[in-house]
């Protein structure tokens, strides 16, 4: 005869076996789950099989069993009156007793074992010790040791329930597990062989002996053993749909949120919800936003080892969009948020495309609050139109702000900004900034209108004044242009512009001379990172292309400027503790020789963005005075090791190289290489960086080393 176990839920919770990374009871947020119904062969339900949708760590911190180590108790009336409060209001625990302790620490500090995770499938095994080291309390609360070994066998007990609750999260419903602590640290791998009467003598002398040497604090061991059983696999998955759709809907749902793919699988808690979890997604997102779970009963075969599952669904009205209102509003424009909202009235509701706009209406950075609403409740109707109020709460639009730098190229540094991100009323941003160091002094005027005329459309516009005095050579320069920039996709952006420059040019040892250029900049970006200041994974890649033409030395001249990097990143750990960045470059400008080229548009190699190791502009070759002269060709690589010590604390051992070209086509015979070790701070806005590089073939006129100090990794 077949043996069987039901599990029912009745409109609230039901039972499948902690579905779920966690483990406790399978429950919707409506009220408690009834009790499970065993079938006709069972006596009774088995508790442990009542399902969870609370997480390993709710589930564990969920237990009426509450650690607390307390290093004296009170005695007497006090004592008694602490332990009767202690007991009704949970939060606490306590030993009735002073018992001695087993460390001279305060609490008895316990070392851990899982036993029975050794064979079979090891990420699955590593998965399934993952979840026990998160969940339990012996391995959560292990830098805080109860009082005393009572408590930390009631501890080990609790967790007892836990463990086979992930195991059953897992897809192993007749798993079980043991948690023993053996006080003296040491757990017998079998039973001990009957002892003679020699034996006894020789551990009475060894047990003499160590009385007399110096005993260190004891440490217990706590044991789990884990014996997961069969894996059991989901036979079946049916939906049940109340009011029922029409049959071509329930096709289309199914097969876009692939309900039925996890069938044949591991019956895992994780797998069962994530499948309901996409199939109610499907609906709210494509005109029944009220749609919910609303009950699941679930069917093991003991025999077989499958399980049954039977989901109910309430899918509620179709629902398209009514009028769309905005409030709290005190300086920006409402036609400007209302350009947010991607749908149309008469549109089908989608749950998500309500998220999407709220996520970008508050990265707009215009407000501190921000919340979309429909109708909490489905209204009593098969067809809906559903108005969506927008409600904000404005952020300060003006910002002031500051810092200090310092590398050895640039030597001390302060900037200074300004900037207001509404000046119009529309979320226009206007900054100003004031930059200054030995080596350059600037003065920077930008303005950006956001969503010109398309929502992923920006128009930029900047001006830069500048002084710079470094190596190559000296200049007071104006530049600067304006442009539209637009996401292409959801990792490519393209621009295009006008630009212009304005310089009065001095290089070493010559007389000044004037440039006035005309630009038109275009580029071209890929970016799939995890992160902007600080990537774990992914790449970027960039190329840009400028042609000029103007006036330089009095002649007329005419270029093509050229520019390509890609950088690639990968963590290799699964936590992104240790990390291989990567970057490359090359660039090359197209003219009838170097003396066509202004100096500032020239190609130049060192410096805390370029060439680690080498003075600003300073990697490149030198002429017979020993100063930089710019090149027309460039090519640069970079390597890092990103290691993370501690959450805040990370080193980066770097090595570098490049080659900067006088001729369009050089024979890179120069190649300068350089390498260094970086000190990195993470913070929440991004890691702070300290790097000291040298360079490995230095020349007579190359500094001995570098040193750069800025916010965000190097590339």
């Amino acid at each position: 005869m077949t043996f069987r176990r039901t599990f029912r839920q009745a409109g609230l919770a039901c039972a499948l076996g902690a579905l779920t990374a966690g483990c406790a009871s399978f429950m919707d947020p409506g009220g408690p789950a009834p009790a499970a119904e065993a079938a006709t062969t069972d006596s009774a339900a088995d508790p442990a099989l009542v399902a969870a949708s609370l997480s390993a760590a709710e589930a564990a911190a969920a237990s009426p069993l509450v650690d607390a180590s307390a290093p004296e108790q009170p005695q007497g009336f006090r004592s008694i009156l602490g332990r009767v409060t202690s007991w009704f209001t949970g939060e606490e625990e306590r030993p009735v007793m002073n018992l001695p302790r087993l460390s001279s620490v305060e609490g008895v500090l316990y070392e851990i074992e899982v036993k029975g995770l050794e064979e079979g499938d090891a990420a699955e095994n590593a998965r399934i010790k993952g979840l026990i080291e998160a969940a339990t309390r012996l391995y959560r609360m292990q830098d805080r040791p109860p009082a005393s070994l009572p408590l930390l066998r009631r501890r080990a007990e609790a967790d007892k329930e836990i463990i086979e609750r992930i195991l059953k999260s897992e897809g192993y419903y007749k798993g079980l597990a043991e948690v023993r602590i053996y006080a003296d640290g040491r757990a017998p791998d079998e039973e001990a062989a009957p002892q003679t009467g020699y034996d006894l003598l020789l551990e009475r002398e060894r047990e003499r002996a160590e009385a007399e040497q110096p005993q260190p604090d004891l440490r217990p061991l706590a044991v789990i053993e884990v014996e997961k059983g069969p894996l059991f696999l989901i036979e079946k998955h049916d939906f049940v749909f109340t009011p029922p759709p029409s049959e071509a809907e329930i096709l289309w749902a199914m097969e876009e949120a692939e309900a039925q793919r996890h069938v044949g699988g591991p019956a895992r808690g994780a797998e069962v919800a994530g499948a309901e979890s996409r199939l109610v997604g499907t609906f709210q997102n494509s005109g029944n936003p009220w749609a919910k779970q609303s009950g699941r009963e679930a069917e093991a075969d003991w025999d077989d080892d499958r399980l049954r599952v039977t989901t109910d669904v309430s899918p509620g009205p179709y629902a398209v969009y009514g009028e769309t209102t905005v409030s709290g509003l005190t300086s920006v424009e409402p036609d400007y948020v209302l350009q947010f909202p991607t749908w149309a009235e008469g549109h089908p509701v989608s749950r998500a495309e309500i998220a999407e706009v709220g996520r970008e209406l508050t990265a707009s950075r215009l407000f501190k609050a921000v919340s979309l609403r429909i109708a909490e409740d489905p209204p009593e109707a098969q067809y809906v139109v559903a108005p969506v109020s927008i409600e904000v709460e404005e952020a300060p639009h003006r910002t002031i702000g500051g810092g200090v730098k310092y590398s050895t190229v640039d030597g001390p540094g302060a900037r200074v900004f300004w900037q207001h991100r509404n000046l119009l009323g529309r979320g226009e941003q206007f900054g100003v900034t004031l930059d200054g160091s030995l080596k350059k002094q600037s003065l920077d005027l930008t303005f950006r209108k956001p969503r010109f005329y398309h929502r992923n459309r920006d128009l930029a516009a900047e001006l830069e004044i500048y002084h710079e005095d470094t190596d190559a050579y000296e200049a007071f320069a104006a530049e600067g242009g304006v442009g539209i920039s637009q996401i292409l996709t959801e990792h490519w952006r393209g621009s295009a512009g006008l630009a212009f420059e304005v310089a009065r040019v001095e290089p070493p040892n010559a007389p000044h001379e004037w440039s006035y250029l005309l630009g038109a900049p275009v580029s071209l970006s890929f970016d799939d990172t995890n992160d902007l200041l600080d990537p774990t994974r992914g790449f970027r890649l960039g190329v840009a292309a400028t042609p000029w033409g103007g006036v330089y030395k009095g002649d007329a001249t005419a270029f093509l400027s050229t520019d390509a990097t890609a950088s690639a990143y990968y963590a290799v750990d699964s936590d992104g503790r240790f990390v291989l960045a990567g970057r490359l470059r090359g660039a090359a400008i197209f003219a009838g020789g170097p003396d066509k080229v202004p100096p500032t548009r020239q190609l130049y190699m060192g410096g805390g963005g370029s060439l680690r190791g080498y003075s600003l502009k300073f990697a490149n070759p030198l002429d017979a005075n020993g100063d930089p002269v710019g090149g027309l060709t460039l090519g640069e690589a970079a390597l890092e090791l990103r290691a993370k010590v501690t959450e805040n604390i990370g080193v980066v051992p770097f090595v570098e190289a490049g080659i900067v070209g006088r001729d369009l086509f050089s024979d890179f015979d120069d190649i300068r290489f350089s390498a260094g070790l970086g000190l990195r701070y993470y913070t929440a806005i991004g890691p702070i960086r300290l790097d000291v590089a040298v360079p490995l073939d230095p020349r007579p006129q190359d500094d001995r080393y570098q040193l750069y100090f800025s916010i965000g990794q190097a590339f």
